[in-house]
């Protein structure tokens, strides 16, 4: 062993070698490991303080068809968190659970929930849109009902589809036009 560091300090290259270290190619690593595992380790940070939202659009396509859209700016501290999230959330649009008269009217969502690609977000601003297909076309009486936002609700989604965080009064903007 000796020997082996003379050679190297003789040829003026020092090398220290600890076997406790493992060295990491971290040229190789393109992205820095998650520090979320799901929207579930920050249920407290789907609050109204980290995301602003216009009221919900609702357009009706066709007798069959309902087109809902809401945009969200999503404060830096919640942008960064899910973007750190091993398995980022997604989003949908469902029936407002206390007063559900949609639901079995509504054949199919497209798509099912919203996925949002959060590194690609340049203003910290999604729209999410979803596509009701209806069983059958509308009475006046369910149109209208259709067409009250009261009657919705907006789910955060973790990575089982369950809600992980839930907005009410979607016919209210807390977006600052500022």
């Amino acid at each position: 062993m000796f020997w082996l560091i003379s050679c190297f300090l003789t040829i003026g290259v020092a090398v220290w070698f600890n076997p406790n270290t493992v060295s990491v190619d971290t040229a190789s690593q393109k992205l820095p490991k998650p520090r979320y595992s799901s929207i579930g380790d920050y249920p407290a940070a789907l609050n109204g303080d980290q995301f602003k939202r216009t009221p919900l659009h609702i357009h009706v396509q066709d007798d069959q068809t309902i087109d809902l859209q809401m945009k969200l700016k999503l404060s830096k501290a919640l942008l960064e968190r899910f973007k750190q999230t091993a398995h980022p959330p997604t989003f949908s649009f469902a029936a407002n659970v206390n007063q559900d008269v949609l639901s079995p009217y509504v054949k199919r969502k497209q798509p099912a929930h919203v996925t949002v690609d959060f590194t690609s977000i340049s203003n910290r601003t999604i729209v999410i849109k979803q596509r009701l297909s209806l069983k059958s076309a509308l009475t006046p009486y369910q149109k209208k009902q259709f067409l009250d936002a009261e009657n919705y609700q907006f789910l955060f989604l973790n990575e089982h589809d369950a809600a992980a965080g839930i907005v009410f009064d979607l016919d209210l903007s807390t977006w600052d036009s500022r």
